[in-house]
């Protein structure tokens, strides 16, 4: 496989830095806004909500961790030409697409996601919005470096390795609901993909070992959070039969709601329960006393070592172009995958979640909304022209009237706004609603976004 470390803008990286390619990639996102702005984006509770939950940057921090860790046995346990073959392992570049694959996550997390999606396909854009392709412009396109947005420059084998779906949308079937890029970025995906054989969709391995270690992040510390919360009765599950089988037929009715063969039965969900929660729980809720918060550690700590060990991810040796690279273990992955259910099951079907995310859908339909249809920037500016962009988005809006086309503009002006949206905070986009609609009009010293 050709990994090629020359930068997207297609200049070599024969500087003086005595960084390794991969660690100049790494820290190039660790410095960016785009990540900072994680610790105001949701998680799965608001991130307003405090620091009981994570919020999106410390999911990234803990997912970048384990795809390090992860990255660091498989290069310790087989021979290097073994993994070159498989196109390479860096553990450097592995955290660095752990740093970024969650970069163009909008507020409020997939509320907010489909809801700009929508929006942007209403506005003509055929492939909508999407977070995976949104990290991937925001690396490649909108992060700044110097006076030119013209992301952060990054090596074949970074942009690579971030790309969990590495297709672009299609107009139906699994491959138009999650996809890795937009039609604006097919240069720098192709550039991405050029080591890979013409028309794979296959993931490199360090994008599965990324990969894996997002689900295994997601699903040991929200089920931790939501524990400690008294939302998920971990406690009951691990230590009532009845309860737990209930919750688990429900998973398999919604993993498999065809009728075809469920990703467990019945007999592994109860082993899934004998291994991984009755030895390790109380019979009690959560209390935060000293004990309840020292079994919680413990339980986590054996959880993340059982997923990140080298047997619960297989490197296939043998590969072949048309094969994964690797890939979970079947029964490691069933693990994980029930506990990222208990999440579904018990928060976001509960009806008090359901009734915020209308809300937050409301919000992002409307911001969209206003600021699309507005046209303020193309009357004459006579020195009392009032505009409701802020100043970086109405430089953005400036430039799509360069356009020769109205629907191209218009087009232009639906992206350029989901861009903005989608780099605010959870507390900007809500407070930049509430100043345009005239429900809480804040402060005139107060840009909200800068």
């Amino acid at each position: 496989m050709d990994r090629d470390d020359r930068l997207y803008s297609g200049s070599t990286t024969s500087y003086t830095s005595q960084r390794l390619h991969g660690q100049r990639d790494r820290d190039r996102i660790l410095y960016t806004s785009a990540l900072r702005r994680l610790a105001g984006v949701t998680q799965v509770a608001a991130a307003a909500e405090g620091h009981t939950y994570h919020n999106r940057l410390t999911h990234t921090l803990e997912v970048a961790q384990l795809a390090r860790r992860i990255a660091e046995r498989i290069r310790n346990s087989h021979p290097a030409e073994t993994l070159d073959g498989l196109g390479g392992i860096d553990p450097d570049v592995v955290e660095a697409a752990a740093l970024a694959h969650d970069l163009g996550h909008p507020p409020f997390g997939h509320v907010g996601e489909s809801e700009l999606d929508k929006a942007v396909k209403d506005a003509g854009v055929a492939s909508g919005f999407e977070g995976n392709a949104q990290s991937f412009r925001i690396v490649s396109s909108l992060a700044m470096r110097t006076v030119e947005p013209s992301g952060l420059d990054l090596t074949r084998a970074s942009l690579n390795a971030i790309l969990k779906y590495p297709w672009q949308r299609a107009a139906d079937g699994d491959e138009s609901r999650k996809f890795g890029a937009y039609e604006t970025e097919t240069d720098a995906f192709e550039f991405a993909r050029a080591g890979e054989p013409k028309g794979s969709k296959l993931k490199s391995l360090e994008a599965e070992v990324m990969d894996w270690a997002d689900d295994v992040a997601y699903a040991v510390h929200d089920a931790y959070d939501f524990y400690r919360a008294g939302i998920i009765p971990l406690n009951v599950l691990a230590h009532s039969s009845a309860e737990w089988l209930k919750f688990t037929n429900s998973a398999r009715a919604f993993s498999n709601p065809t009728g075809g063969v469920p990703s467990f039965d019945e007999a592994a969900a109860v082993e899934v329960r004998a291994s991984l929660l009755e030895p390790f729980l109380p019979e009690d809720p959560f209390d935060s006393t000293v004990e309840h918060r020292g079994q919680l550690r413990a339980w986590s700590s054996v959880l993340i070592t059982r997923f990140v060990r080298s047997d619960a991810f297989d490197v296939n040796l043998n590969y072949e172009p048309a094969q994964r690279r690797a890939q979970p273990d079947p029964n490691r992955k069933r693990e994980v995958d029930l506990l990222k259910e208990l999440t579904r099951y018990f928060v976001i079907t509960n009806p008090a979640t359901q009734g915020v995310q209308f809300g937050q859908r409301r919000i992002i339909r409307e911001l969209f909304n206003l600021l699309v249809d507005d046209n303020s920037l193309e009357e004459p500016d006579d020195g009392t022209r009032t505009s409701p962009y802020p100043s970086g988005l109405a430089e953005a809006v400036e430039q799509t009237r360069q356009l020769d086309s109205i629907h191209d503009r218009a087009r232009a002006k639906a992206r350029v706004v989901a861009d903005a949206i989608s780099q605010m905070t959870e507390q900007q986009v809500t407070s930049l609603h509430r100043r345009l609609t005239g429900s809480q009009l804040g402060s005139m010293f107060d840009p909200i976004v800068r």
